[in-house]
């Protein structure tokens, strides 16, 4: 027995073709009893519906793999720094959607202080970035997300550098719905 491995999206290809003539092959030949006559057209429709389907659990798992692959590339924080910021904000969003969040990049401009919006269990958490290369986060941009996160009802606030926060920043959040991280817990995150 021969076994060898294809490329995925070849197999979900397949799969999908094989299951699409399967049922289209299996209506040319069934004889179907109804006491309510089925037309060709709503079996057609019945059989797209399910071929799209699995298409889009394809397009899906090719999402969900491209998006590994991308966070895999980041193995330090100097690997980060090299971003500009826009790249620096996906990153950050794909290592939420890794950890289970819908994210949402605010559009570029005036964005309030929130770069990323996420969503999970019903909740809304809000993501600031701070891709600065040498500089620490200060308690400043760690108070004004705060303000914006409890003037918006939001659950949490996250402030996301690419370097470190100073101490005053780090004791402000304690005892608070704010999440702080570094280019080190980053590094982690992306890893885990």
């Amino acid at each position: 027995m021969l076994i060898f491995r294809t490329p995925w999206l070849l197999d979900v290809s397949a799969a999908s073709a094989l299951v699409y003539y399967r049922l289209y092959h299996a209506k040319a030949h069934a004889v179907v009893y109804s006491p309510i006559p089925i037309k060709d057209s709503a079996l057609d429709i019945v059989y797209f519906i399910a071929a799209t389907l699995a298409l889009l659990a394809g397009v899906k798992l090719l999402q969900n793999r491209s998006r590994k692959a991308y966070l895999r590339t980041f193995n330090s924080v100097i690997d980060i720094r090299q971003l500009d910021w826009s790249k620096f904000e996906e990153l950050v969003a794909s290592a939420f959607v890794k950890e289970g969040y819908a994210a949402t990049l605010s559009p570029q401009g005036t964005d309030g202080g929130i770069d990323i919006i996420l969503k999970k269990r019903g909740r809304v958490h809000i993501v600031q970035c701070k891709h600065f290369k040498k500089q620490k986060v200060g308690v400043k941009v760690v108070r004004e997300m705060f303000g914006v996160m409890v003037g918006m009802g939001a659950s949490t606030c996250i402030v996301v550098c690419s370097g470190a926060f100073t101490k005053d920043a780090k004791a402000f959040a304690k005892g608070k719905p704010i999440r702080l991280i570094d280019g080190p817990s980053l590094i982690r995150m992306i890893g885990d």
